[in-house]
Order: C-alpha cells, then sequence, then structure tokens
C-alpha cells in the first residue's frame, strides 16, 4: 500500500459524507429563509468544517485504536496504522491538521458557530484519545457519539444562519437518535472483539439482547422525531412521498454491506443504506427546489 493510498483510507471518507452532507444541508433549510444560495460562502464553510470534524474523529479514532486493530482482521486490513502503511506519528499530524482546518472553518463563519463547531472538534478528540476515551465509558459513549457525528452537526449549520433554534429541535434530537442506533449497531457488531479487549462500553454493559432493544427503540425515537417535524409542516409533506421511494428502489441495489463496507450482523443494520440514500434524496430536493425558489 502506498503512502497516499494509506492517507485515504485513513480519512474514511466513505462513511461519513453519506450523513454529513445532508445533515449540513439541513442548516439553511431549517433555518426557513428566503435566500438560500450556491453562492453563500458560509455554506461552503461549514460544510468544509463539518466534514474536517468528522474527518478528524474517525481519523484519531484509528490512531488510537491501531494496537487493538492489529488483531481484527475486518478492521486492520482498514486501518492504515494497524497494517503499518502510515506510522502512529504521521496519523497523529494527520489528524491533528484536519482538526486545524475544520477549526479555521467555524472561526471563519465566528459566532455560535465558532464555539459549536470547537466544541465538537473537542469532543472528538475527547471519545478517542487515550487521555479521556469518552468511548469506553458506558452511556456516555452512545450520548458523546450521537451529539458528535449527529445533533452537533444540524446545530453548526443551523446556527450558521440562525440565532434561535425554535422547532428544528425535532430534527437535532432526531439526529441524535439516530447516530445513537448506528452507534450501538457498530458495538454489536464488534461484541465479542470487545469483549476480548475487556472493554465496558454500553452494549457490553447491558448485553447483546438489551442492547439491540436499545437499538431498535433510538431509531424508532428517531423516525418519531422526524414525523412530529413532518405533521408540524417543519419538513415538507411530500418527504412521506420520496423518501420510501428512493428507500424502496435502493433495496434493487442492496448489499450484505453495513455503512462501514462491513458486513451486516444483524437484521437493524440492513436499514442503514436505504435509510442514508432516502435521506440525502429527500433533503437534496429539498435544498435545489429551496435555491430555484430563492433565485426567481
Amino acid at each position: 500500500m502506498n503512502t497516499v493510498k494509506g492517507v485515504l483510507l485513513l480519512t474514511r471518507w466513505k462513511e461519513y459524507l453519506l450523513f454529513v452532507l445532508p445533515l449540513t444541508l439541513l442548516g439553511p433549510l431549517l433555518s426557513n429563509r428566503a435566500d438560500i444560495s450556491v453562492f453563500d460562502y458560509r455554506l461552503y464553510a461549514v460544510l468544509i468544517g463539518n466534514i474536517a470534524t468528522v474527518a478528524f474523529a474517525f481519523m484519531l479514532n484509528d490512531v488510537e485504536d491501531a494496537e487493538d486493530d492489529k488483531f481484527i482482521t475486518a478492521k486492520l486490513v482498514k486501518n492504515p496504522i494497524a497494517s503499518g502503511a502510515l506510522t502512529k506519528r504521521t496519523g497523529y499530524l494527520l489528524s491533528m491538521s484536519v482538526a486545524l482546518v475544520a477549526f479555521f472553518a467555524f472561526y471563519y463563519i465566528g459566532g455560535p458557530v465558532f464555539w459549536l463547531g470547537s466544541a465538537n472538534i473537542l469532543l472528538s478528540y475527547l471519545y478517542s484519545s487515550k487521555f479521556v476515551r469518552l468511548k469506553k465509558w458506558p452511556i456516555v459513549d452512545i450520548a458523546s457519539h450521537a451529539m458528535m457525528l449527529g445533533s452537533m452537526l444540524i446545530l453548526t449549520s443551523f446556527y450558521t444562519y440562525s440565532s434561535s433554534l425554535d422547532t428544528a429541535g425535532y430534527l437535532v434530537a432526531a439526529a441524535f437518535f439516530i447516530s445513537s442506533y448506528g452507534q450501538i449497531y457498530n458495538q454489536l457488531r464488534d461484541f465479542i472483539a470487545d469483549k476480548k479487549a475487556r472493554l465496558k462500553n454500553t452494549s457490553i454493559l447491558l448485553g447483546k439482547k438489551n442492547a439491540l432493544l436499545l437499538a431498535k427503540l433510538s431509531l424508532v425515537a428517531g423516525i418519531i422525531c422526524i414525523l412530529i417535524a413532518l405533521s408540524k409542516g417543519i419538513i415538507p409533506w411530500w418527504f412521506l412521498i420520496v423518501a420510501p421511494i428512493v428507500a424502496v428502489f435502493s433495496f434493487v441495489f442492496k448489499t450484505d454491506k453495513d455503512l462501514s463496507d462491513r458486513k451486516i450482523e444483524f437484521k437493524i443494520g440492513g436499514v442503514q443504506q436505504p435509510g442514508y440514500f432516502a435521506m440525502n434524496a429527500a433533503i437534496l430536493i429539498w435544498f435545489v427546489l429551496s435555491v430555484i425558489s430563492s433565485s426567481n
């Protein structure tokens, strides 16, 4: 493996662009602005900030987990630090460089976005860093993950365009619950390896059966929040038509892989790709229609 390929592999960009992009686009859409434009520099600044923050979170996680990943084949081939393609020092330098990109993007926007974005960068560090490692603390591991890769992405984008959260809170909550589901699923998938490593995360504490139930409840809670947002007119009614159609259509190309490109271990993992395709399509259509409407 050459160095360039190792760097790209470390960024793990395929695993998060599918949710960072739509969650960030929700910011201007939920602010109910009548002047949404693709030429608005703030949109690109917050996109860069959010993408770089999540990239930093994923990269630092691989650097810190390198020693453990050496003993898990599925992770070894995806972690260039564990495989030896990149040194740990290089991994740290690359991770911190990406964190700086995120920091300056949020600084450029300023105001509450700077503080929210900076808080999310710090949370991303605390989540994986060996000095704190929030991911090893039961309950805190799920909550921090849900904030880091869910709610905070919407908040930074939303406050780029608005100063009051208002009813957008329903979708912030939805992102929190759905991200919680995703993290519990990840823990269940890695259950045996994590148990061998003597980790004490939420799923190991609860046991497989209870953790699986919590994952299902989190997913249902997220869907309920979205339905409430629909009923209150926060998001367009046609989401009820577009999203299911895209989700059903995506089953034509269904694979046995989850969003991490690993084999689906539980049935609830099967909703990930259809769900994210549906979310991306619906939000992208909403954004395009809003831009067209603003230009008229």
